[in-house]
């Protein structure tokens, strides 16, 4: 059966159509015929509820970057419903929503320490854990102007 498409089986005199939404059974109803029904047959609807527990792909524990470098932080969602994502910063939440990856632009010494990525929905929660470590600027001298004595 195609996502979002309906499918129609009888079984005896009984009609049933399921629509498939996100790759499960949402909605099956059934149209009987049998004697004890009205002419046109009796209609059972059972709403199926599909949900699942947020997951989050594994991702590294702890990333270094350059300071002025772009750091990239992973957070791969599943669920159903979808997720709702938010990022933290030390425990303080960005302000950001729904947002993954969470890049950060020419990181400083400020964007140090531990972010967590939190995907909840209905059916639960679950967090992902990544400490950015920055490296402080490199000096690079150019030995051919030191003269020894």
């Amino acid at each position: 059966m195609t996502e979002g498409r309906h499918l129609t089986c009888w079984h005896g005199s009984s009609r049933r159509q399921e629509a498939l939404v996100g790759g499960q059974v949402q909605l099956c109803v059934t149209q009987s015929m049998t004697p004890s029904c009205p002419k046109n047959g009796c209609v059972l609807i059972v709403v199926l509820l599909s949900l699942a527990k947020p997951r989050i792909q594994p991702a590294p524990p702890l990333l270094k970057a350059l300071v002025g470098q772009t750091v990239t932080l992973p957070c791969v969602v599943q669920g159903e419903p979808s997720p709702e994502v938010n990022w933290f910063h030390n425990g303080l939440p960005v302000g950001i929503k729904d947002t993954s990856p969470f890049r950060i632009q020419h990181v400083s010494m400020a964007d140090k320490g531990t972010y967590q990525c939190v995907a909840r929905n209905s059916a639960g929660q679950e967090t992902l854990e990544i400490m950015l470590e920055i490296l402080g600027e490199f000096l690079f001298l150019n030995t051919s102007l030191l003269q020894l004595k």
